[in-house]
């Protein structure tokens, strides 16, 4: 080989040829660095701990755990890439790093030398540790005119109850940067959320984060300065007898950058004794505090199956744990043979604080039913130290086979069906007696008229024209006509009364009602049409039985609940129902739908 080839390919192999602007390829290699923001804090204080992974875009969240005396929250996990540009030999050289980085939040709680053991890290499958890191934390000096008071409602809890500590804290003067993290909570307390001040505007207040808990304080003013006042709820987790706190504020003072100081105020601790519940009785509701328990029905007369909201009540002291879904009521024993509960169950509706309202619906089964039994919750009353059980009054009920035609749906007038009852008082006629009124029927019940002129029909003031001729003839011709107009009837009557014409009849009677706007009743006719039942008994859980579409019965099962609960009317398009309505129909006529 000549020696100038010699030397191009020396120059190819180690002059890096490469174009202008290209980009170098990235390294393969992926390491791993932990570091803190800062080497030394005081009690009270957050460092930012930063794990960077170098040369990759993700990572497995690691399992970090640091000593006693500090506390560790994940704030999360982000990608970033760096793009780094040199000349070299008059070339443009371009170099990208990524870099995945994980980021917590430590607080500092007691002084002293801790050591953060290496964290390790998987990327892709791999396993990469970092180095130990070590953190100094100092005591910050204790802050005169700063004093600090805790005290709780009751020095004797239970497991499961609810500890609440009022905290008072006077500050003297202008304060920044303050942190309530070096506050010492046992592990036998855990934190729950705190509530809002009573009193005081947005002005009048200070908010702060305790063990990732939001607090807010009302500010109150002194003769010396203000006063930060706030409640920390705690729950009682482990019998003993246990120090809670100090509550402890960390913060710097005001004034010059050279002059200002890192200060800390702590309350005296409280001795705090929790004793385990005794065994339980069956049916607990695992509520411990004082409540209250209250049922209610929409109305106490009804059909056979018709629907009826029950609503269960539960009242107590905030925060009111242990309340999920479904209230932790007893029903008694006999409650299904009488009554049918809903199959969805309850729906909790929460109404102001303090308060619990679950509703479900139940349909009576007999007309034996003469009342809703009392529902019963036992709790555990931490004051009488012993378990108690609620229970409602019985609710009396008038449980009917069939609709009943009552003095309220009766119309007197002027002698005439076109006449009215204007000024009746409800459940009376006016003019005619209907003997054995009972309670009003639904208003949907077709009115009757009643005449209405008592004595006077008994006088006898009409000749006697049956006795003449026309008269004679016309009972000799009656008996084959009316013969022939009963057939027709019956057979009219026979069609009309087939469980497929009345249904048709009532999907035609829903499509009315839907074009006049009354969609909820609408829905109650079209369901009731498809399978067979009043309209009245229908719930919001019957539309699952109709044979139509999924969205079809989605539609309409919002409007249904909106029309029971008395809601804002639900948004349901118009070819929606005349869809559920045709399918209905179908199926009414191919015998699927009842």
């Amino acid at each position: 080989m000549r020696t100038r080839d010699v030397l191009m390919v020396m120059v190819f192999l180690i002059g890096g040829i490469v174009p202008t602007g290209a980009m170098a390829q990235d390294d393969t290699s992926v390491s791993v660095v932990a570091e803190l923001a800062r080497r030394s804090a005081f009690v009270g204080d957050d460092i930012v701990f930063q794990i960077t992974v170098d040369g990759a875009t993700r990572a497995d969240r690691p399992s970090l755990r640091v000593p006693d005396g500090l506390r560790a929250d994940f704030l999360g996990g982000r990608p970033r890439s760096s793009v780094f540009t040199q000349i070299v030999q008059g070339r443009v050289i371009e170099r990208r790093e990524e870099q995945y980085l994980l980021q917590y939040r430590v607080s500092a709680q007691r002084a002293g030398t801790y050591t953060i053991p290496g964290v390790d890290v998987v990327v892709d499958g791999k396993r990469l540790r970092t180095r130990p890191v070590t953190l100094e934390v100092r005591e910050p000096s204790e802050a005169p005119g700063f004093s600090m008071r805790a005290s709780v409602d009751r020095e004797r809890v239970w497991v499961g109850e609810v500890v609440r500590v009022r905290v008072e804290w006077d500050v003297a003067s202008e304060v920044s940067d303050v942190s309530f993290e070096a506050t010492a909570l046992p592990a036998a307390f855990g934190l729950l959320d705190s509530p809002q001040p009573a009193t005081g505007g947005p002005t009048d207040r200070f908010e702060f984060t305790l063990r990732g808990r939001s607090v807010t304080a009302a500010v109150e003013p002194t003769a010396s300065g203000v006063r930060v006042v706030f409640e920390l709820r705690l729950v009682a987790q482990e019998a003993g007898i246990v120090e809670l706190g100090p509550i402890a504020a960390t913060f710097t003072t005001g004034g010059t950058r050279a002059g200002r100081e890192r200060l800390i105020a702590r309350s005296a601790p409280v001795s705090v004794e929790v004793r385990e519940l005794p065994a339980a009785p069956p049916g607990f509701s695992g509520l411990i505090g004082t409540y209250t328990l209250d049922a209610s029905l929409e109305r106490q007369t009804a059909n056979v199956g018709d629907p009826l909201r029950l609503a269960v009540r539960i009242g107590g002291a905030e925060p009111m744990l242990g309340l999920g879904r479904e209230p932790p009521v007893v029903l008694p024993e006999d409650f299904g043979a009488a009554f049918t509960l809903a199959p969805d169950g309850w729906q909790r509706r929460d109404g102001p604080a303090g308060s619990r309202v679950y509703e479900t619906t139940v349909r009576a089964n007999s007309v034996g039913v003469e009342a809703l039994p009392g529902i019963e919750l036992i709790v555990f009353d931490p004051r009488r130290e012993g378990y108690v059980t609620l229970r409602t009054e019985e609710i009396p009920l008038r449980i009917r086979s069939a609709r009943e035609i009552t003095a309220a749906d009766a119309i007197g007038g002027g002698g005439s069906p076109g006449g009215s009852a204007a000024g009746a008082a409800p459940g009376s006629a006016s003019g005619g007696e209907l003997g054995g009124a009972v309670a009003a029927a639904p208003t949907r019940v077709p009115r009757v008229w009643a005449e209405d002129r008592g004595e006077g029909l008994l006088v006898d003031d009409a000749p006697l024209w049956w006795y003449s001729p026309a008269a004679a003839g016309a009972l000799i011709a009656a008996p084959p006509l009316l013969f022939g107009c009963a057939a027709g009837g019956v057979a009219f009557v026979r069609h009309r009364r087939t469980p497929r014409a009345r249904a048709l009849a009532g999907v035609a009677a829903s499509r009315r009602l839907w074009s006049r706007g009354e969609h909820g009743l609408a829905v109650r006719t079209l369901v009731g049409a498809g399978l067979g039942v009043d309209a009245d008994a229908v719930a919001a859980y019957d539309i699952g039985r109709l044979d139509i579409g999924e969205e079809q019965q989605a539609a309409l099962r919002d409007v249904l609940r909106a029309h029971e609960t008395g809601g804002d009317p639900a948004v349901c398009e118009a070819r929606t129902f005349r869809r559920a309505a045709d399918e209905t129909a179908r199926g009414v006529r191919n015998g699927s739908a009842t």
